[in-house]
């Protein structure tokens, strides 16, 4: 359900804006994220964030519904040799953790049926 927070954005929005909002959640820029992780792991979480959810919206787009939006964790595993490597963690395009709509419904600059919990 639309909240007062929620704003209609398309899933090619979607992509753009998916770290802008978590970094403005935790008063984050992108410059003070790559400051406090390294911009080399900024950089590979972004990209790793914006190319799951195109796969994703792009897929359920086949299936009839739009992502409109969504959420990916993610976290380090470090090897037995010391490597570190980025790994999704919990749970994943879940309704409990994206917000889908019909596609058959979609109206632009209207409140949208969802599939969300």
């Amino acid at each position: 359900a639309q909240g007062e927070h929620d704003e209609n954005i398309s899933p090619e929005q979607g992509a753009h804006c998916i770290l802008t909002f978590l970094f403005n959640l935790v008063n984050l820029t992108s410059t003070s994220a790559a400051k406090l992780i390294g911009a080399e792991l900024c950089e590979q979480i972004s990209k790793a964030a914006i190319e799951l959810y195109k796969t994703a919206a792009e897929y359920a787009l086949t299936r009839g519904v739009i992502l409109a939006d969504t959420k990916f964790e993610f976290g380090l595993v470090t090897s037995p040799s010391g490597e570190k490597t980025l790994i999704l963690v919990d749970e994943l395009l879940t309704p409990d953790s994206s917000r889908y709509w019909p596609l058959a419904s979609y109206a632009e600059g209207r409140s949208q049926q969802s599939f969300d919990k």
